[in-house]
């Protein structure tokens, strides 16, 4: 009887518990179901624009008119003729010597540079018709083929015209030297031209999405050693336009001095200017330049938008702060015994003044004549001053200063007052009297 109990318990437990197990897997099923349905339902929900990739969009580009092709094409044209001229001028100057060569060869190189600036020109319109929806792609080949002939000929032309150039010779005369410049810096301004052409080049390359590395790198290696010789040239003019202005200190009547004198100068700024071209593609490239541009304005003493510029800046006052230690260590003990020479000069003198002034005063006072009290005064005062600027020139001389001008423009001056005045002074030393 008790066995019969435990086993319908047991049976009846067994099946509670697999009931309740049945129930919660229906309800999972269930569930499973209705999250899949909502699943299918969100993507089937989704725009057919997110689903679906977007088509790439088809510009269609517009095509040139008559007149714009007409333009291309007569500027390609005339690029291709002028090569053919430099082609046969390049065998006329290999066989010419002598005047007939250098003329020649100048020729060349202007003909060369034209048509390198018309090379860019057509390759700079090509290019922004392209941006700007043009169909040009008759042209692409023309463009890509001068653009990559660029660098080569850059190459070329830089080495012709750097092998003709000479640099004058000090020691003959201002005439000979003349001549000498005008051809160099001739050139140098070719060059100079020619590396400007050379970097618009490089940027039009870039658009074509051409690899310019070699060319930036070739460039940058030309642009820093050209302005470094520059620079160092700059201060081989400086110091000689240094020599020739105390030689005309000198020798104020010598036409030659005179001449080369104003040959420098006129050289340091043509030097300063090349160099001033020069920074600018530097600055393009990304290369440092505060050093040439403090050089620049040290030596031509223009106040342009480089003063402005921090590294410049910090260069000037480290330069002018050596300058000072070295001119106080060189020349700081002698200069001092001059300033103290100078203002003893002016203290004895201007003591001197003042016994001379008392003696003079003490004349009036045991001269039987009357004398009127403005003319008393006055002469004392003048008495003094006289002495007091004849120790202030004598202290001038002292420390350097050059007596002859000084009294010469002071002789001018007291003559135009006194002309001037004369005739209110003719009164005044009548009222005196």
């Amino acid at each position: 009887m008790l066995f019969t109990v435990l086993v319908r318990t047991r049976v009846e437990n067994f099946t509670r518990y697999l009931a309740v197990f049945l129930f919660a897997l229906a309800l999972s099923l269930g569930l499973f179901a209705d999250i899949s349905f909502a699943q299918d339902s969100a993507v089937a929900d989704l725009p057919e624009e997110v689903a679906e990739e977007t088509a790439p969009e088809i510009v269609e580009l517009k095509s040139l008119d008559d007149d714009q092709v007409k333009e291309l094409q007569e500027l390609f044209e005339s690029i291709t003729a002028n090569r053919e001229q430099i082609g046969l001028l390049e065998l006329r100057v290999a066989a010419a010597e002598g005047l007939e060569h250098e003329v020649l060869a100048i020729r060349l190189d202007r003909l060369w540079l034209m048509t390198l600036e018309q090379a860019l020109d057509f390759a700079g319109q090509v290019i922004e018709k392209k941006k700007d929806g043009f169909d040009v792609s008759s042209f692409d080949a023309d463009v890509h083929e001068l653009l990559d002939r660029l660098p080569g000929a850059v190459r070329e032309a830089v080495d012709r015209i750097n092998s003709r150039v000479v640099l004058p010779n000090i020691s003959v005369p201002a005439m000979d030297q003349a001549i000498v410049d005008e051809h160099f810096f001739a050139a140098a301004g070719m060059v100079a031209k020619t590396y400007k052409s050379l970097m618009a080049g490089i940027g039009l390359a870039k658009n074509l999405g051409i690899d310019t590395t070699d060319e930036e790198d070739f460039l940058r290696k030309r642009l820093i050693d050209g302005t470094s010789n520059a620079s160092v040239y700059l201060d081989i003019a400086k110091t000689q336009a240094a020599g020739l202005r105390s030689s005309a200190a000198m020798l104020p009547d010598d036409k030659e001095v005179l001449a080369r004198l104003q040959l420098a100068d006129t050289r340091i700024m043509r030097i300063a200017s090349a160099i001033q071209a020069n920074l600018l593609i530097m600055a393009d490239l990304g290369i440092p330049t505060a050093q040439y541009k403090q050089q620049l304005l040290t030596v031509t003493g223009k106040i342009t938008t480089s003063i402005f510029e921090w590294e410049v800046i910090v260069g000037l006052l480290t330069s002018w702060g050596q300058t000072f230690v070295d001119f106080v260590v060189q020349k700081g003990p002698s200069f001092l015994v001059q300033i103290l020479i100078f203002f003893l000069i002016i203290y004895v003198f201007t003591k001197i003044g003042g016994f001379v002034q008392q003696g003079i005063r003490a004349g009036f006072e045991r001269s039987p004549n009357s004398f009127s009290v403005l003319l008393k005064t006055m002469v004392l005062s003048i008495s003094r001053n006289i002495i007091v600027m004849l120790g202030v020139l004598i202290a001038l001389s002292q420390v350097g200063i050059s007596l002859g001008p000084l009294l010469t423009g002071l002789g001018i001056v007291g003559f135009i007052i006194g002309f001037a005045l004369q005739d209110s002074l003719s009164n005044f030393a009548s009222g005196m009297m």
